[in-house]
């Protein structure tokens, strides 16, 4: 290796070099300091280095600096002045190291000094430089984390995704499986979003699923995990299920947490969901390939299971339908209007004061080609959740317009009542339809009402009204059914264009009750003071029929008065009601005759 030439190194120094002995006589000095000093090198040489300083600086070195050289040998960064050309001062730094004497040498004191500017400066930009790299590694660290966060929760609610869910089912079964514990889950299936999305938009639809992801994190509770598995679809977790009815209670409180109207886009708008739930046990279940295989065989337990509680959370009496029956269900009634396996049976409705059948409620029937004649109950929620609703709405509303219009050419001015779904409201080509169905079968819109349950017609009141609007246009009547179930009121009903309301079977059934019986009161008084006709539905007992003709309800309904019949029994129900301007029922405890 080449040796350093140090005296060249010591004289092209940028920085000033000093050397001195201990009673700060210079014995040698670079260039630069020259420079600095304004004086020659051969001129600083043999005279004090406290000369070069300003009196109190003098001062400080001769007391501080030399007084810590000779206890500890050396100085770091000690901030003082130079005096330079006529005398101006240079802000320096001194680093001072004492060599100790050596082969004869006295000791001497190197000194390096920087100009405190120069030195500031180089700091300033190490400090920039060092700052950059540090807010370049801590953005370096935010996108990494980004991405992290996108890969694994949804980017709309923040809620983890299905690659999170997945592995957070996994984990929670690997846990589980050592400790014995048993692994829950809710999956969570928000009702009627498409309609709400394809009638409001999908802004408001978005606003929708994060109003519902938040009212499952604020019911899911403590250590459990929420996630969106896709589009309307929810799932909660609960990786340690400690008592046997904690998911009906999370699923109680999803249910409380979603029942006030949400306000979407300004609107008030009621949301909803279906909510199915599964347990697993994963005890003798240990390989990953088992328990990733249990993981999607709990998630498709509770997607199925939500299938029951779908349509009880509309409030709608369901007989327990598993899901190989539901499939082959919704198979076999595609078609089945065309097959001519459905039918349609009128329920009659009686004018409460004078017994008189003023008009029916169409019901269908399902002449299923195996199962025998099924109600409603058994397949109606089926052909909502898919697309066959509509073709069985419309041959029970050309059914129905074509029996009255018959009965009117015979002398009978019935009414009669057709129920409907929202998938049809929102269907553009529902109202033209109606008007064809009435022209082609000679029978008047102003006998002719649409039922809606309360439910629906007052949650999608923003979306129907148009529609509803455009319907009593032709002259037909809209019911609200089940009124009193849902969570609106009268007020709310004056600004929806109805003309009649059906109190819910549920307050006739309990008639015995002060409050059911106050209740009934005061809807026929305000439905009255409104203008809406009231008909009371579910007349099952001569004491109701009783009291209900004295609340001054206009209609009555139900099976003691009279059962759905077919289209000939119905016309012999008729044939023995009193005629119309006739007062009185018939018989002396007021029932007609079925």
């Amino acid at each position: 290796m080449k040796p350093v030439d140090f005296e060249r190194f010591f004289h092209a120094a940028p920085a000033g070099y000093v050397v001195t002995a201990t009673d700060g006589t210079i014995v040698e000095v670079n260039e630069t300091f020259s420079e600095w000093v304004g004086t020659d090198r051969a001129s600083l040489l043999g005279s004090s280095f406290l000369r070069i300083l300003p009196v109190g600086e003098r001062i400080m070195y001769g007391t501080h600096a030399m007084a810590q050289l000779d206890e500890v040998g050396s100085l770091a960064e000690l901030s003082t002045e130079l005096l330079g050309v006529n005398r101006t001062r240079i802000p320096v730094l001194l680093s001072i190291a004492r060599q100790p004497a050596a082969e004869g040498r006295p000791a001497t004191d190197w000194i390096v000094a920087s100009r405190a500017t120069e030195r500031r400066l180089h700091e300033r930009e190490l400090v920039a430089a060092l700052r950059g790299l540090q807010e370049a590694e801590s953005a370096r660290n935010r996108l990494l984390d980004e991405a992290r966060q996108q890969a694994l929760h949804d980017p709309l609610t923040g809620l983890a995704n299905r690659a999170l869910l997945q592995r957070s089912i996994r984990d929670a079964l690997m846990v589980a499986a050592s400790t014995g514990e048993k692994v829950g889950l809710l999956f969570c299936d928000v009702n009627r979003f498409k309609r709400i999305n394809d009638s409001l938009g999908h802004t408001a639809g978005d606003e929708v699923l994060r109003h519902v992801a938040a009212c499952l994190i604020a019911a899911a509770g403590f250590g459990n995990i929420v996630a969106r598995y896709s589009g309307d679809e929810f799932v909660v977790l609960v990786p340690a299920v400690n008592a046997a009815n904690e998911l009906d209670v999370i699923e109680d409180r999803i249910r409380l947490a979603l029942a006030p109207p949400a306000k979407i886009l300004g609107r008030d708008v009621t949301v909803d969901v279906a909510v199915g739930s599964a347990r697993a046990d994963p005890e003798q279940h240990g390989s990953e390939e088992t328990l990733l295989s249990l993981a999607t065989q709990l998630i498709d337990d509770a997607d199925a299971a939500m299938y029951r509680p779908k349509a009880r959370s509309r409030g709608k009496p369901l007989e327990r339908i598993h899901l190989p029956e539901r499939i082959r269900l919704e198979t076999d009634l595609r078609g089945a209007a065309g097959r001519g396996e459905l039918t349609v049976h009128y329920q009659p409705q009686f004018d409460a004061e004078t017994g008189t059948i003023v008009g029916a409620e169409a019901l269908v029937r399902w002449q299923h080609p195996e199962l025998g004649l099924l109600t409603p109950v058994a397949f109606i929620d089926i052909a909502e959740e898919s697309d066959l609703i509509e073709e069985v709405g419309e041959f029970v509303l050309v059914s129905a317009c074509s029996f009255g219009a018959q009965l009117r050419r015979e002398g009978h001015a019935i009414k009669m009542s057709v129920n409907v779904s929202a998938n049809q409201l929102t269907n553009p080509r529902f109202e033209p339809f109606i008007g064809a169905t009435l022209g082609n079968t000679d029978f008047p819109g102003d006998a002719l009402t649409l039922e809606i349950t309360e439910s629906r017609v007052i949650s999608e009141a923003v979306i129907h009204n148009g529609a509803l609007e455009n319907i009593r246009k032709l002259g037909v009547g809209l019911s609200v059914d089940d009124f009193g179930t849902g969570y609106s009121s009268l007020y709310q009903l004056r600004h929806l264009p109805v003309t009649e309301v059906k109190i819910d079977r549920s307050f006739i059934s309990s008639l015995s009750d002060e409050g059911s019986l106050a209740f009934i009161a005061g809807i026929v008084s305000l439905g009255h003071g409104l203008g809406l006709r009231v008909v009371a539905e579910g007349v099952e007992r001569p004491g109701q029929l009783t009291v209900l003709r004295g609340t001054g309800c206009d209609r009555l309904q139900g099976y003691y008065l009279g059962r759905p019949v077919e289209e000939l029994e119905f016309r012999g129900l008729l044939a023995t009601s009193p005629s119309h301007g006739q007062t009185g029922w018939p018989f002396a405890d007021g029932r007609h005759s079925s």
